[in-house]
């Protein structure tokens, strides 16, 4: 939805894409172009940590203006976004450190290698080969604290299966109705928080390809 949102924008204003900028203005338009500029770097910072899904790369390319925009990207990334130099970062960084780096914490250099880390995450919903390989090598590294905070992830990606699952049968069981805020039942009250939680991680670019399929 953000990237049809962004395609809008960049119609409506001629070609140009959105820009950081549109922050420091007071407008309705300048909000949203502070909002889509917003959901463009962190696109780049996914590309830079090899994380962008395929789906959503090609759907970006298909906005006007980005391949150029790919194109300055990948030309002004540094030597270090190849997957595998990241690999070896984090793990001489956590073999030195004896932990995992953790996400917004410590100095310049764990925090920008606890948001590479986050953005690996998408690879367990990934069913592409690149994305198996990317985390195949993930855990041949034998990284400290790596097998745990795996195991984590994927206990998650069984917990979204389970409860799509029982959001399906939930909605079909009444007729397409979707579970509201208001109910007075726990379980539908639970299940609206699941929808509205996917929704929010849609709008801020963070719901994987796979996940919206599943969830279609």
């Amino acid at each position: 939805p953000q990237v049809l949102e962004l395609e809008r924008w960049v119609v409506a204003h001629g070609g140009a894409l959105p820009k950081q900028s549109a922050a420091r203005r007071s407008s309705p338009d300048a909000a949203a172009e502070g909002r889509l500029a917003r959901f463009l770097l962190r696109q780049q910072q996914a590309l830079r940590a090899g994380a962008l899904p395929a789906e959503r790369r090609r759907r970006l390319l298909m906005v006007p203006g980005m391949q150029e925009r790919f194109a300055q990207w990948q030309s002004t990334a540094p030597a270090q976004s190849d997957f595998e130099c990241w690999v070896n970062a984090l793990k001489d960084w956590a073999l030195g450190h004896g932990r995992l780096p953790k996400y917004g914490e410590g100095d310049a250099t764990e925090r920008r290698l606890a948001e590479w880390l986050n953005h690996q995450r998408a690879h367990v919903d990934d069913a592409s080969d690149e994305g198996r390989r990317k985390l195949a090598l993930l855990e041949c590294a034998a990284i400290p604290g790596f097998p745990k905070l795996l195991k984590g992830w994927l206990k998650k990606r069984v917990d979204f299966d389970d409860r799509v699952a029982e959001l399906a049968e939930w909605v079909y069981a009444r007729g397409g109705r979707l579970p509201r805020i208001r109910a007075g039942d726990d379980a539908e009250r639970g299940l609206d928080g699941f929808v509205r939680k996917q929704q929010t991680l849609s709008f801020r670019g963070q719901l994987s390809a796979q996940r919206r399929a599943r969830l279609a």
